[in-house]
């Protein structure tokens, strides 16, 4: 199956002196402005960037554009991905919606992972902004699949340290409650709880389930958690990073909208 971008890029629009020459100004400078430039031309420069150079591409935009940068990108790439800023500043001591929370973890998550060359959106504000080191995330995540074994009360006290609350019924995200051999937890970055149940210490299965009536939805074969309390981490973390330090090395930096950002 031959992706979209990759349609694009054989079609022959590419294939033209402009673009040679360009690409040409980008290797050869440290830096280029394009001025009066439209917005379906900064996302087909941008893919041509992203598929000639094979680096990672960290655009930065404003809060005003970035939604519809991320919907004219997303048309022909499967590697786009954004990192959100936190909507309160870190000196006014509140916490983050869970929500963004979710999905900043899922989003530098899938940076460590991913071997493709990744296009990532992010404003000034979640650039500068301080987050947990590369190396420090991994332990603050849990990757579980069936037929795994974990030691089940080291798992209960895993989910506590990550920022997880127990009740008696999860009702919200950030929350998990136990029955016997049973976890029922709503991770941060997923949509759905999940419900995990154990056979001794391997895991049996996973489901997703229903909040309201509390009845088991889809199998699944692994769900991933992440961090619940970021604010908690990065208080004690020494040596904070920022989003750049999850890119490959030599990456290119593409300013949507210099003069606003």
């Amino acid at each position: 199956m031959i992706d979209s971008k990759s349609m694009i890029y054989n079609s022959g629009i590419y294939k033209s002196r402009f673009f040679d020459e360009f690409l040409d100004k980008i290797k050869s400078k440290n830096s280029i402005l394009i001025d009066d430039i439209l917005d379906p031309e900064i996302s087909f420069l941008t893919t041509f960037l992203n598929h000639t150079l094979k680096k990672d591409i960290l655009i930065i935009s404003t809060d005003r554009r970035k939604d519809l940068l991320y919907k004219n990108l997303s048309s022909f790439n499967d590697n786009l991905l954004e990192f959100l800023s936190w909507e309160t500043l870190p000196f006014e001591e509140i916490k983050p919606s869970l929500d963004i929370i979710g999905q900043r973890f899922d989003t530098l998550n899938k940076l460590q992972v991913s071997k493709k060359n990744n296009l990532l959106i992010c404003t000034l504000h979640s650039l500068l902004q301080k987050i947990i080191p590369s190396d420090v995330l991994k332990d603050l995540s849990l990757h579980l699949k069936i037929n795994e074994s974990h030691d089940f009360d080291n798992l209960i006290k895993k989910l506590v340290h990550l920022g997880y609350k127990k009740e008696t019924l999860v009702s919200d995200k950030a929350q998990f409650a136990t029955r016997g051999y049973i976890i029922d937890i709503f991770p941060t970055n997923q949509d759905h709880p999940y419900r995990i149940e154990f056979f001794s210490d391997e895991i049996e299965s996973i489901r997703t389930f229903d909040l309201e009536t509390q009845k088991s939805v889809e199998r699944k074969k692994s769900v991933d958690i992440f961090l619940a309390d970021e604010l908690k981490f990065l208080k004690e973390e020494k040596n904070p990073a920022n989003i750049s330090s999850y890119l490959k090395d030599d990456f290119l930096v593409i300013f949507d909208d210099l003069y606003q950002v």
